[in-house]
């Protein structure tokens, strides 16, 4: 992999934590294939313009209580959406038939997840709840028990989980939801 300028660091850096909200050094260190000493330049570089807060390990972003913008709004989140897009199709050209893959979670996997009903027998292995259900869509499965589908995600990644689960409804699937969550039965089943 060719070594990559900091301002992409940074930029990929600021994607990141926009999406997530916090990252940490170790992981981000393997990510971007830099040692943990430059993750941490960077993240000090983007401290020093207001754009996170450095904390033991890693950082967050700063006014991470302001609500993120929604999807579809403004110009800025068109670009990085078809970037994601461009991303995950030269991964897709990567994947063969009857290849076992591993994606992590994040709108470049699940972009991708979606791509691969065009291969043939590919095994997935992921931790993304996301991917799972994006995978799901390609199955025959008619019933689907989910257990704890939204624990521990952001609040737009549980309105895109339960976006996904009325599609599958509405594509005549039937779903068994347990949560340890009582209002998040009660609201999913009578919405």
């Amino acid at each position: 992999m060719p070594a990559m300028f900091a301002v992409e660091r940074i930029n990929i850096l600021k994607s990141y934590l926009r999406e997530r909200g916090k990252l940490d050094v170790h992981s981000m260190s393997e990510l971007l294939s830099v040692s943990e000493v430059t993750v941490r330049r960077d993240l000090e570089k983007l401290e020093t313009e207001g754009f996170l807060t450095r904390m033991h390990g890693g950082a967050i972003i700063k006014g991470k209580e302001k609500p993120a913008p929604s999807p579809g709004q403004g110009p800025e989140y068109a670009k990085e959406e078809l970037d994601r897009e461009e991303i995950a199709r030269v991964a897709f050209l990567m994947v063969k038939d009857n290849d076992v893959i591993m994606l992590m979670n994040g709108p470049i996997a699940l972009c991708l997840a979606r791509m691969l009903e065009k291969r043939v027998n590919v095994t997935v292995l992921t931790n993304d709840i996301q991917v799972v259900i994006a995978r799901w869509f390609m199955s025959l499965c008619r019933i689907f028990i989910m257990d704890e589908p939204t624990r521990g995600v952001y609040a737009a990644a549980r309105i895109d989980i339960y976006n996904a689960m009325n599609d599958l409804v509405t594509k005549g699937a039937s779903i068994i939801l347990i949560s340890s969550d009582i209002e998040e039965i009660i609201d999913y089943a009578s919405g």
